[in-house]
């Protein structure tokens, strides 16, 4: 039996196939705009960027964190493409694992910059830049509307 003015199956005496239950009900909107920009950048341009500077990095944790940013990043950038409904715990993580980068960042700038003096408005700057993204993308997902009509809802 259905309520007056759901649709029921063609025939209720069989189920719907598991691979249709799966996945999230289709809100019509694609990935587009910034989300997607997000996605691309995520998914395809951060393990690039990685395989890129990977030559020129010689601290072991500095290594370790780009590693764990490009995985992570790829995936969210997926999570977000394929709209999963667990996209909200891969953007939490993804931004988590960018700050973390950029503290540990400008901890081993600090450490180095004391062994051997250069600019640091030139650290202040990177540091700032770093965060100021992070908090960007998070201020994008917490109340943008592209979001919320694509993902179902916002960070």
């Amino acid at each position: 039996m259905t309520k007056l003015g759901t649709k029921s199956p063609a025939n209720s005496m069989y189920p719907v196939p598991a691979r249709e239950m799966d996945n999230p009900p289709d809100t019509g909107a694609p990935v587009r705009g910034w989300l997607l920009y997000y996605c691309i950048s995520r998914a395809i341009l951060s393990p690039l960027v990685f395989l890129y500077t990977f030559r020129g990095i010689y601290l072991l944790r500095l290594i370790a964190i780009d590693v764990t940013v490009a995985v992570v990043g790829f995936m969210a950038g997926m999570e977000v493409w394929r709209m999963s409904r667990h996209w909200i715990r891969a953007v939490w993580s993804d931004l988590t694992v960018r700050l973390v980068q950029v503290l540990v960042v400008a901890v081993s700038w600090q450490t180095m910059s004391a062994v051997r003096p250069g600019r640091p408005v030139v650290h202040f700057i990177v540091g700032g830049w770093g965060l100021g993204l992070v908090l960007a993308w998070f201020l994008y997902f917490r109340t943008s509307k592209r979001v919320l009509v694509t993902l179902g809802r916002n960070l």
